[in-house]
């Protein structure tokens, strides 16, 4: 999906970040995406390929965000537990074939598995270019253990526990600004969510993305409590 900023004047909205259906009224997305906003400020467009106002998909749906699950441990500048889930309403229709929940990765994915990461962010580094159309390119598993140490020498940031990463050592291929908060699908499971990188498709520096898996039961809790199926136990 494409998370839509409203304007403060006039009609309309502009892409803001990328996000992946879970169930029928919850979308996974990175906390630095929604992080200093309300629920009104933001819009969803679901089963569009441009992510224009002005797209005219037949599988189009718009959805109102009406509440923001932030993780709590969510820190801005190295951008730990960037993750974070929206609720709208109401929720997405069943019987649309192009709006579908996707399932969430349980278990740690193998170094090398190929994946794919989309979104409609920068189509470089330099240009600055952002595409109305989804771009999808396909790029390989990294797992925690081997993006720190490829990390280990950044000073900007590190790789920290709930992260994992995917691109090519010799770079080419990656997401980049816009694409936060989109998904890195492996093996048809949702494996990370777009979180951040050193420039985009550099050599030695692939994707960072938070680990889904990682989040598994922070995850289900905040789907609970929006359901308002969660209780304290004493």
């Amino acid at each position: 999906v494409t998370i839509q900023t409203k304007f403060y004047f006039g009609v309309g909205s502009y892409h803001r970040c990328g996000g992946s259906i879970i169930d029928s009224e919850h979308i996974l997305t990175a906390a630095h995406c929604v992080t200093g906003l309300s629920p009104a400020d933001l819009v969803v467009f679901a089963g569009v390929l441009n992510n224009t106002q002005e797209s005219s998909e037949d599988t189009k749906v718009v959805r109102q965000v009406t509440e923001l699950f932030v993780h709590e441990g969510f820190v801005y500048g190295p951008l730990i537990n960037d993750i974070a889930i929206m609720k709208v309403s109401p929720g997405f229709p069943t019987d649309n074939s192009a709006v579908k929940a996707i399932p969430l990765r349980q278990d740690v994915a193998p170094d090398g598995l190929i994946c794919t990461v989309s979104g409609w962010g920068s189509l470089g580094d330099s240009d600055g270019t952002m595409p109305q159309n989804l771009q999808v390119v396909m790029v390989p598993f990294i797992t925690y253990d081997t993006c720190r140490y490829i990390y280990s020498n950044y000073t900007e940031g590190s790789i920290e526990p709930g992260m994992n990463c995917a691109g090519f050592l010799q770079g080419g291929k990656d997401a980049c600004g816009g694409d936060s908060g989109g998904p890195l699908v492996c093996g048809g499971l949702l494996t990370g969510v777009v979180s951040w990188g050193e420039g985009c498709a550099l050599p030695n520096f692939p994707g960072v993305y938070a680990d889904v898996a990682y989040y598994k039961e922070w995850i289900e809790r905040q789907l609970l409590e929006s359901k308002g199926e969660f209780f304290l136990r004493n």
